[in-house]
């Protein structure tokens, strides 16, 4: 199905309920009382594990949002394919979604724009069992092969990954939906409802804190992909609220600097904004071990102090459109854009002021939640 086809649809389906839930929180509304600017972003997730935590509870949470002048209402919904209808119809003012996806509407709509890159480093991941005979991505020929959701950029990118090693994706594999939290994973894989699994890091992290035993798949574009999640905007939001757009991104750097620093804290403030998403099991030390471990794998994928630039949100063009042309080779997007058509990295500067050493000192020093 062409991916303008595809929003299309999702919008015809999804579109009146979002729109009743946003009525009064989308768009850049002044607040009367506190004179903060209404933001609505969009996570593509519908399960908050304690991995978005950078970009949804911490920020918000601690203020870091609120001290760039914006009241930021977060929406998780159910993957990168449902995130950016949401950014083109207006029901959402930003959306992370993940590149594969992202690249599929932008060489189709010049409307939206990336601007800020939340993962410097590859996050996806193809986990098969350990003892399972599947050695290698040409094995996964007639298998059950796992994803979040099917509206996920892991989709768009296992699939290409897939015709890298000569396999139809649409023929050879099997694409089930399984959820994108650890324990849904683990049921699946240890029940042989599916054969493998093709996510993220923080699936990979959560499912080695339930003692899941694993092995990855490797690819050849495994140390070559980067920037596997973006924010988007349309490119109207950017050049008319650059204030906004920054204030958005700088309070994600925070946060993401915030977790990085002490992660349990990380985890325990995620907890208190959502509590919904805290394990149920008997000791606290043993869920808080878990989120740990979640967090930890996927802050490996966000953080910069191994990156040539060192800069939050940044990527090099070179790296860009490697990623580019890697889901073009294998047929899932339908044209290359020029790098300073899909990325606009003139923000990257103002994004980056800001005191470091003093959110690492509160982190250090947390004594909340």
């Amino acid at each position: 199905m062409k991916a303008r086809g595809f929003f299309a649809c999702v919008l015809r389906t999804f579109g009146w309920v979002v729109v009743c839930m946003l009525l009064l929180t989308s768009g850049f509304q002044a607040s009367g009382a506190s004179s903060l600017t209404k933001v609505t972003v969009a996570v593509a997730t519908a399960q908050f594990a304690t991995s978005v935590s950078p970009y949804s509870s911490i920020p918000k949470f601690l203020g870091y949002w609120q001290e760039e002048g914006l009241d930021v209402t977060v929406l998780g919904v159910a993957g990168s394919a449902i995130a950016m209808p949401m950014i083109l119809s207006g029901q959402v003012d930003f959306a992370f979604p993940g590149t594969p996806w992202y690249l599929a509407v932008v060489a189709e709509n010049p409307d939206v724009v990336a601007y800020y890159c939340l993962y410097p480093h590859n996050q996806f991941r193809i986990a098969v069992r350990e003892n399972s005979p599947f050695l290698g991505l040409r094995d996964l020929k007639g298998a059950k092969v796992g994803v979040p959701d099917l509206a996920s950029a892991a989709v768009v990118y296992g699939k290409a990954a897939l015709r890298s090693v000569g396999l139809d994706p649409e023929r050879d594999v099997e694409f089930l939906p399984v959820g994108n939290q650890a324990v849904q994973i683990a049921y699946a894989l240890l029940r042989n409802q599916i054969e493998a699994f093709i996510g993220f890091d923080n699936n990979v992290g959560g499912l080695e804190a339930l003692g899941v035993r694993i092995r990855l798949l490797s690819t050849e574009f495994d140390k070559r992909l980067g920037c596997g999640l973006v924010i988007a905007t349309k490119r109207s939001t950017l050049a008319n609220q650059r204030r906004v757009a920054v204030g958005v991104a700088r309070g994600i750097a925070k946060g993401t600097l915030f977790a990085l620093t002490n992660p349990e804290a990380a985890v325990r403030i995620h907890w208190r904004v959502y509590p919904e998403t805290k394990p149920v099991v008997a000791a606290e030390s043993e869920a808080l071990r878990r989120g740990v471990m979640e967090l930890k794998a996927r802050l490996e994928t966000m953080r910069i102090d191994n990156t040539p630039k060192k800069l939050w949100g940044y990527v090099s063009e070179d790296t860009f459109q490697y990623y580019q042309r890697f889901l073009y080779t294998y047929q899932q997007i339908k044209r290359i854009v020029p790098f300073r058509e899909a990325f606009d990295d003139s923000l990257i500067p103002e994004i980056n002021n800001w005191d470091k050493a003093s959110i690492a000192k509160q982190a250090r020093e947390y004594k909340g939640p």
